[in-house]
């Protein structure tokens, strides 16, 4: 029914055809949950039409009932969009790491810093949904960085490092242009 609605709704619309299929959360991959709801926010028209339909489908009464039990209302959709808004940086951060050839400690911890004090500190304009959201994120971020002392200090060990490491390899760089 879904990819009938899909199909109906990409031949009749003058926007960007929707290509993508719904995903679902996968635990142990990183920034699922935020793909999983862009995803699932882009079928929100077609979502929409097929509860508006839901009593003209060619289905069971059991399946009617829990067609139902599973439409969304406004708030859902709010809380969707909230959470997508929310996680966005984190998204974006992961990119930035995986993509990159030789991610260091020391941008990862700039991305985590940055994301801790940039997006996760409530904003005068943020609803009272989304400072809540924020707030949830920023103790699971400190519990994983932060709160565990010696993950911390070995964190911290491997950033000097790193810079340190990178100063060497630097000086070491310099000197080899000089030459030529």
């Amino acid at each position: 029914v879904i990819q009938e609605l899909r199909d109906s709704y990409n031949k009749n619309t003058s926007s960007r055809p929707i290509r993508k299929r719904l995903r679902l959360d996968v635990i142990t991959r990183w920034n699922s949950t935020y793909i999983m709801i862009k995803i699932f926010l882009k079928y929100r028209l077609i979502l929409i039409k097929l509860f508006e339909t839901k009593y003209h489908l060619e289905i069971t009464k059991k399946q009617l009932e829990k067609l139902t039990s599973y439409e969304l209302t406004v708030d859902h959709w709010t809380v969707a969009e909230s959470l997508l808004r929310v996680l966005k940086p984190f998204y974006s951060a992961t990119k930035l790491i995986s993509g990159s050839n030789y991610p260091t400690i020391g941008m990862t911890i700039c991305m985590l810093r940055n994301v801790q004090s940039r997006f996760l500190e409530n904003n005068t304009n943020d609803s009272p949904l989304v400072q809540n959201m924020k707030k949830c994120l920023l103790q699971a971020l400190k519990y994983y960085t932060v709160s565990d002392t010696n993950q911390h200090k070995l964190l911290i060990v491997s950033f000097y490092l790193s810079a340190f490491r990178g100063f060497i390899l630097g000086l070491e760089l310099l000197h080899y242009i000089s030459i030529f």
